[in-house]
């Protein structure tokens, strides 16, 4: 009896642990699929007159997840597949939400007009006077405007004090390209951080190195731009330099020192893989000046 009890223990343990392989299997090879199945992307747009338009596609796992992104200057419209099949299709149209805001409060408006010609008429038909009303009913009507105006009052209050908390806000008044000034000199600082400095370039030389195993196989790129400041412009520029080290490239920048200006087009193709992402965040991670630098709390 003892020997048959052991024996099916037996079998259960090995089927467990069966089971518990089976499974360690399928995740190995699921976090395979995820580190080595590349990610393709292919993104064009244009910005020319204040208009900007785009279209995207990213799919993985030989198409079999498939995301469709279409963008313009009023809305954009996001269509995802798995196996051909459509899931979601999400609209978001800047013009149809105005819209809908000034519908409303028209029929806010339309509505409380009504109610105060429906409290005059009654005020008449209940006093049988066309005309002159006494002073002790018109003093009714103005509390009763009073009262249908008030909820009106508290929804401009809360605006009221939503608007001074944005004016709080610093640098909410300042220009694009003085915002982008501010946080450049900002920057500036921290870099110049002897105990940043080490962690910096860590991080700079794993960005690089994977930007140039990640960088679009294919990119075409026209792009003027003009800060309005000849000297931050060339700043830009320079940023924008880096786009050099892409092999495959037909890349034109050109630098606009008299006016304030951007417009351009851009098309790329490229491939994601995860696992080079992976592997520089775990180097980084070693790294003890990293960490200092990613825990601190001035960063």
């Amino acid at each position: 009896m003892l020997s048959i009890l052991l024996t099916i223990l037996k079998y259960i343990f090995l089927t467990v642990m069966w089971i518990i392989v089976v499974l360690l299997i399928t995740l190995l090879v699921l976090l395979c699929i995820i580190l080595f199945v590349p990610i393709k992307y292919k993104v064009k747009a244009s910005y020319f007159d204040d208009i900007f338009v785009s279209r995207s596609r990213v799919t993985w796992l030989f198409n079999i997840i498939n995301i469709s992104i279409a963008q313009d200057s009023n809305k954009t419209d996001i269509i995802t597949r798995i196996f051909g099949f459509r899931l979601r299709k999400k609209v978001n149209n800047k013009e149809t939400k105005e819209e809908l805001k000034r519908n409303i409060k028209e029929k806010e408006e339309a509505y409380k007009e009504t109610i105060k010609e429906e409290v005059r008429e009654e005020v008449k038909r209940d006093l049988h006077i066309d005309e002159e009303v006494d002073t002790k009913y018109i003093k009714k009507e103005c509390k009763l405007e009073k009262d249908i105006d008030n909820k009106s009052k508290v929804k401009a209050e809360k605006l009221k004090k939503k608007k001074v908390k944005k004016q709080k806000k610093p640098n909410k008044d300042l220009s694009l390209w003085e915002q982008i000034r501010e946080k450049i000199n900002k920057g500036k600082a921290f870099i110049s951080d002897e105990k940043n400095k080490s962690a910096i370039k860590k991080i700079y030389n794993s960005i690089k190195r994977i930007f140039k195993k990640l960088a679009p196989n294919n990119i075409k790129l026209y792009l003027q731009i003009g800060t309005g400041d000849p000297a931050l412009t060339g700043y830009v520029l320079g940023i924008l330099s880096f786009l050099y080290i892409i092999k495959s490239k037909d890349i034109n920048l050109e630098g606009n020192f008299d006016e304030k200006i951007i417009k351009g087009t851009i098309d790329i193709k490229g491939k994601i893989y995860l696992v080079t992402i992976v592997i520089e965040a775990i180097k980084l991670l070693i790294d003890k000046n990293v960490r200092r630098l990613v825990l601190s709390k001035n960063v």
